[in-house]
């Protein structure tokens, strides 16, 4: 029964980490196939983003992103029904704290992460880019260290957008001027100063949950002990993200949806006793 039934908290994390990326990402358009005859047709449904098709590294990305999960057992699919439920509640709360994300910010927000993904791609395919991102890194005596390669982005590992965006952002100065040579052709994922400022933010709201991930990359299981008070520093630094008045309002919608998904998920109350006895609390 519920009084002895844990939860895994490294999904939990990878839930509440992908309710906040959720703001950054163009929700994949539905496949759908219609049968004709014998001939069965692939049909792309309409979204509500069908204005941002356009912009091609918005496009690749929710393309890429839709292919990489359609192949899971399920478990991907339960997961974006819960985020995106969240996500709408989420708006709704913060709407009536006046806190309410204008049209000009989500599209700053929906390209960040397909530019910087989209431009890891591309110089990792693409030889003669790899040698001119190379070369300015050469070029540059401020790039000392080991670091010489753009990281990739898995859309099923929240992790990977969080080295994706930090290596973007180390190589700041390379990347603008490789996007802003036109005889590279790399237009389209140049990060505007809006962008930049914003993958900033996003990026310190990732590192919140690396504390957690890393306790669960190690070889030995972590005990609840150990988790559960990296689980309550997690929602305590949520809560500061959410109520910081000097971060973009898409932000704090987003530490919103995350806290709503913890708090769904949530370890904190008295309905399990395995946490309270591996706490040391007394039963009641």
């Amino acid at each position: 029964g519920m009084a002895s039934r844990t939860r895994c908290f490294a999904h939990i994390i990878n839930l509440v980490a992908k309710s906040f990326i959720a703001f950054f990402f163009r929700k994949p358009r539905k496949k759908v196939v219609e049968i004709a005859g014998d001939a069965v047709q692939p049909i792309i449904e309409e979204d509500d983003n069908t204005d941002l098709d356009n912009d091609e590294a918005i496009s690749e990305e929710a393309d890429a992103t839709s292919d990489a999960t359609s192949n899971d057992d399920g478990r991907e699919m339960h997961d974006n029904a819960v985020i995106k439920t969240f996500e709408g509640k989420a708006i709704l709360i913060m709407e009536q704290e006046d806190i309410i994300i204008e049209e000009s910010e989500c599209r700053i927000a929906l390209g960040i992460f397909p530019r910087i993904s989209g431009l890891a791609c591309r110089i990792h395919d693409i030889t003669t880019l790899k040698e001119k991102f190379n070369k300015l890194i050469e070029d540059d005596e401020e790039f000392s260290g080991n670091t010489r390669t753009l990281a990739q982005r898995v859309p099923t590992h929240w992790n990977s957008d969080l080295d994706c965006l930090s290596a973007h952002i180390y190589f700041q100065p390379i990347i603008e001027q490789l996007t802003g040579n036109s005889n590279n052709n790399l237009s389209g994922f140049h990060l505007s100063e809006e962008q930049w400022k914003l993958a900033q933010q996003v990026e310190e709201v990732l590192l919140l949950f690396q504390r957690f991930t890393e306790l669960f990359s190690k070889q030995d299981v972590p005990l609840v002990v150990d988790a559960l008070p990296e689980l309550e520093n997690l929602k305590t630094s949520l809560e500061w993200a959410r109520d910081d008045t000097d971060a973009a309002d898409v932000i704090r919608v987003g530490a919103q949806a995350a806290l709503l998904v913890l708090d769904k998920y949530s370890v904190f109350t008295s309905d399990c006793e395995v946490y309270q006895v591996a706490m040391g609390i007394p039963l009641h």
